[in-house]
């Protein structure tokens, strides 16, 4: 519980700080587990969010899946079409954020707990909102879209 509650504190700072890199500059370690984990991955880009904490999105079978690996956990993510998203979090996000857009739907194990995480754009604001399996809220997440220069 101690570790979950550490990696839910730094998940804002993850959010905002990636940054693309080359597998050769990913800790093998990582990169070995990825392949093992994933031998039909194409496609793939690499990310790092700290010293610590890799991401790798990727096609499996034509769908767009995602792992995130850091000290404590493996997560695995599976990007869900827009229209398959259930109505209950659909309805939430019309009525708590009122002219916003969904960018992104994403259905994440982490931990053996499985989570639909919903990424939606409000103005100049972005949001990674939280939900179980059935539609219930779980929590909100700002996080600022990157500056541009």
């Amino acid at each position: 519980m101690k570790k979950l509650l550490i990696c839910l504190s730094l998940l804002p700072t993850l959010l905002m700080g990636q940054k693309v890199v080359n597998e050769r500059d990913v800790p093998e370690r990582i990169v070995s587990d990825f392949h093992n984990r994933a031998p039909e991955a194409t496609s793939t880009k690499w990310e790092r969010f700290d010293s610590v904490t890799y991401q790798v999105t990727y096609l499996a079978n034509n769908i767009k899946t995602a792992l995130k690996f850091s000290n404590v956990s493996v997560e695995t993510r599976w990007n869900v079409d827009t229209k398959w998203t259930p109505q209950t979090i659909k309805q939430y996000v019309d009525t708590a954020y009122a002219k916003s857009k969904i960018e992104s739907v994403w259905i994440a194990d982490a931990q053996g707990k499985k989570t639909y995480e919903v990424n939606v754009k409000q103005k100049k604001k972005e949001y990674l909102l939280k939900f179980e399996l059935d539609g219930k809220f779980i929590e909100a997440i700002e996080s600022n879209p990157k500056k541009k220069k």
